[in-house]
């Protein structure tokens, strides 16, 4: 009987609130993360004075870079097995990947190749290395940490607390960029404003979010699996190519805007601060987050995605008929709220589906080459929405070195 007994509390989830609370902290922390770096293109730009054709190259020599450091992460993952966990002890990188945030942002004045290079290592640092680990190990760490039923349950929550706290985020950022950005060193403080909170609420998961025996995962063997066999498994997962492409897509898009916001309040608005205003409109998204979980059961994901996007994507229209209108504006951005949030909270639920189809299909768990591809493509969708904002910038004459911006310059936004 004292053996059932502790066997039953060995076994026992510990306290959903703390758990919860963990994983909304590490959630918010990578989404301001996110947010702060897509201001990276204009502060290069715009104060570092590097062209938009050099940071787009640097941007996108980085992914060539993480196409590898993906992979490898996925299968570092799969291989770990210590005392506290297969991805647990990886949420370490949360501390690495604010750290080197920090410093992107702190651009010495020297030449223009010693800030080329500068900006080249620390990018890859955060983003190639650091994120890259905290992509592979997520969604691992949410399927061993929750079981199946509060795996849905947890989105709501995350995406009430988080999506409040990162919109609340999105309203500041321009208003600090408007009264700091041009003094020395402001952007490093603006950084630091947000790295100190956010290293400390992504930091919680390590220590609140222990990997469980029965968090819903199959007692599927571990085995090592030949690295020439895992194209196959993946190809063959029709749900996760499903999934990657529209991820894909998904991010392509929302960071061409991400990029091309602030050059477009600055020099189409010419009010950087109205930006604050517009923005927090997306905050009505909130009020659909605490339903996400209800209507997903009610629908099914595939449906509710699917309305969802069909929703951004008529907003998008909208913008398209008169894209210099703030009234235009705003709705297209009410509508790509709604629009995306379904499935951005319901992204690593969709992923861990696709984990448990690849080991019910094959027989073995690759889980973290899994995790990995989800976060390859992500950062694949980054990458390409920055670059091609540069692309059209450059080809439209942009230069922070004239006085006056020409019209052609800003055509993309029309």
């Amino acid at each position: 009987m004292k053996r059932e007994k502790a066997k039953t509390k060995k076994n026992r989830l510990p306290h959903f609130p703390s758990r919860s609370l963990a994983w909304t902290g590490y959630v918010t922390s990578s989404g301001v993360q996110s947010l702060v770096m897509g201001y990276l293109t204009f502060y290069l730009t715009e104060n570092v004075m590097l062209s938009a054709a050099i940071v787009s190259a640097i941007i996108a020599s980085a992914r060539v870079f993480d196409g590898i450091s993906d992979i490898i992460a996925g299968l570092i993952i799969d291989k770990t097995h210590t005392k506290i966990g297969k991805a647990r002890p990886y949420s370490i990188f949360t501390l690495l990947m604010w750290l080197f945030t920090v410093l992107v942002f702190s651009v010495p004045g020297t030449s223009t190749a010693g800030k080329v290079i500068y900006v080249a290592v620390f990018y890859n640092l955060s983003e190639s290395i650091s994120r890259t680990m905290l992509y592979a190990s997520e969604n691992v760490h949410y399927k061993m940490s929750f079981n199946s039923e509060e795996q849905l349950d947890v989105v709501g929550i995350t995406g009430l607390i988080g999506g409040i706290a990162n919109m609340l985020v999105a309203i500041v950022i321009p208003q600090l960029i408007s009264n700091y950005g041009v003094q020395k060193n402001g952007w490093t403080m603006i950084a630091l404003v947000f790295a100190v909170p956010c290293t400390v609420m992504g930091m919680l998961k390590l220590f609140l979010l222990p990997e469980t025996q029965n968090a819903g995962t199959t007692d599927t063997k571990q085995k090592n699996v030949p690295l020439k066999e895992i194209p196959g498994l993946l190809i063959h997962n029709k749900y996760l190519l499903i999934f990657l492409t529209a991820m894909l897509c998904k991010t392509i898009v929302f960071n061409m805007a991400s990029s091309a916001g602030t050059y477009y309040y600055t020099y189409i608005v010419g009010d950087v601060s109205v930006m604050s205003t517009t923005s927090a409109l997306g905050m009505v998204s909130m009020l659909i987050m605490p339903l996400i979980p209800v209507v997903s059961r009610k629908l099914g994901m595939k449906r509710f995605i699917s309305y969802s996007m069909l929703f951004g994507a008529v907003g998008m229209g909208v913008l398209y008929a008169a894209p210099t209108n703030l009234g235009t504006l705003s709705l297209y951005i009410i509508a790509n709220a709604l629009g995306t949030a379904p499935f951005s909270m319901l992204s690593t639920v969709m992923s861990i589906q696709c984990m448990k189809y690849s080991e019910w299909k094959n027989g073995v768990a690759i889980d973290g080459v899994i995790a990995s591809c989800s976060g390859f493509v992500s950062k694949i969708g980054a990458a390409l929405g920055a670059v091609i904002i540069g692309a059209c910038l450059t080809a439209g004459g942009y230069s922070k070195t004239l006085s006056v911006q020409p019209e052609s310059a800003f055509q993309i936004f029309e």
